[in-house]
């Protein structure tokens, strides 16, 4: 798929995310509540993982959904797999958005079930540790993931350099790894997989000539 169908693919979707999001009362309690915690002072500093790269991945979710899907706990995890990082720094963010989480969706009404549902599809989103054991899973997980595939991502690791404050190359050197690491297969459906790998695979040719052209050696942390 091109990147001209990519992001008409993707437009559709978030027009999909807000219908979505207004027809569902708790989806809609929880994104005002999502709102607010993005709105805190401190998360300012999140130059890429902010409001914009929740509502990204949501809205690739809904694009890598069928209609068995079950599309509010999907969105719900999506809307939340980054939220600890609005108070707490970047390790172990997964455990701590899952946490967080599992607070919020008890106190706007979600089911037992649905938050035990959003907090595995939380913890799966962790690429370098988790394998999806469910569908709804898989799913979220690669929508976090297929941002790294899209076609502004380079443009992209420079606020993610400055969210973490570190040097570009720096960034440059530990994504390249991460790429590596996740090789040759990186997307767990086959949707995903048809719309982002040859972009994923552009991403990482780049980012790597990018890292030999500084010549980074190694991790300067």
């Amino acid at each position: 798929m091109s990147l001209t169908q990519l992001n008409k693919t993707f437009r559709k979707a978030e027009k999909d995310l807000k219908k979505a999001i207004t027809e569902d009362e708790l989806l809609s309690k929880l994104f005002k509540e999502v709102k607010k915690e993005y709105s805190k002072p401190s998360v300012g500093k999140l130059g890429f993982h902010n409001l914009d790269h929740v509502l990204r991945t949501a809205s690739r979710a809904l694009r890598l959904c069928k209609k068995k899907d079950d599309k509010r706990v999907i969105i719900a995890a999506c809307l939340l797999h980054d939220i600890a990082l609005t108070e707490s720094p970047y390790e172990e963010h997964e455990k701590k958005s899952a946490l967080k989480a599992v607070k919020m969706l008890k106190r706007i009404g979600f089911s037992k079930e649905e938050t035990e549902r959003i907090r595995s599809c939380i913890l799966a989103t962790d690429h370098l540790h988790a394998k999806p054991e469910a569908r709804e899973q898989a799913i979220v997980k690669d929508a976090d993931l297929m941002e790294v595939a899209d076609g502004s991502f380079l443009v992209k690791s420079m606020q993610l350099a400055k969210e973490f404050d570190y040097p570009a190359d720096v960034i440059a050197f530990n994504t390249v790894k991460l790429f590596e690491k996740l090789l040759p297969e990186p997307f767990f459906t086959k949707k995903a997989r048809k719309i982002a790998l040859k972009h994923f695979k552009n991403n990482y040719k780049e980012m790597k000539k990018a890292v030999d052209f500084y010549k980074v050696e190694k991790v300067r942390l």
